[in-house]
């Protein structure tokens, strides 16, 4: 299931996978052209009976790269993430929320 959020007309969810230990993806821009600056997925690691147990997140920063010729790398607008279940929550994460709320192109 989607929430509603505030960058939904910016971006898709791609390959979303859940093993019990970590959550894997890929989050790509399908509104915008430029360069994406910042990205951040933030994951809630849910028990059984839908507790909430913890969170943590993958958090993205563009590192300009320079191309030998001078001129700047072609932008990816597609980052793949893993965000592993926190130690102290090892073998007790069912199921895993996933949310997007930082989202900065150029």
């Amino acid at each position: 299931m989607r929430a509603a959020g505030p960058f939904d007309d910016r971006f898709s969810l791609e390959d979303l996978a859940f093993d019990g230990a970590a959550v894997t993806g890929g989050v790509l821009v399908t509104s915008d052209v430029s360069e994406v600056l910042d990205r951040q997925v933030l994951a809630g690691f849910y028990d059984q009976q839908g507790m909430l147990l913890g969170s943590d997140r993958f958090v993205y920063h563009l590192a300009t790269t320079i191309a030998s010729s001078g001129h700047a790398a072609a932008p990816d607008e597609r980052v793949t993430f893993r965000i592993e279940v926190p130690a102290a929550l090892a073998g007790q994460a069912a199921s895993v929320a996933l949310g997007v709320p930082v989202l900065v192109n150029e």
